[in-house]
């Protein structure tokens, strides 16, 4: 909230204010929270704020416990790939849970951001 004019989406991707989220962790988190990666920060509530920080912990841990995503070249140190992607709901892919088209539109940092506009409000 120290940067009021800026989208949920790019606070999170702000390592200043959330370590360790990149790209696909952003997308799935804020599906997992139902949030449009559109809104202003100042337009989330209290209780939507505290889903969203649960969601960081819960999902980037189990993303880890998954050794990452192995999106393109990505090998961990051991040259294994990790599984991540295969859990992904909405990064990547085409079609939601909730069988909706899966929308993609780059952000102000020229990162693709991929969400559910029928599903993220």
């Amino acid at each position: 909230l120290l940067k009021p004019n800026r989208t949920i989406s790019e606070a999170l991707m702000d390592q200043s204010c959330v370590s360790g989220v990149g790209n696909y962790l952003r997308a799935e988190i804020l599906f997992d929270c139902n949030l449009d990666p559109w809104r202003n920060v100042t337009e989330i509530t209290n209780k939507e704020y505290e889903k969203l920080c649960e969601a960081i912990i819960r999902i980037a841990k189990s993303f880890y416990k998954s050794h990452g995503a192995s999106i393109k070249t990505y090998r961990n140190i051991d040259g294994s790939v990790g599984t991540a992607q295969l859990n992904f709901k909405v990064y990547g892919g085409k079609i939601c849970p909730s069988d909706h088209e899966i929308t993609r539109r780059q952000d102000r940092n020229g990162r693709m951001m991929h969400w559910c506009s029928l599903c993220q409000k």
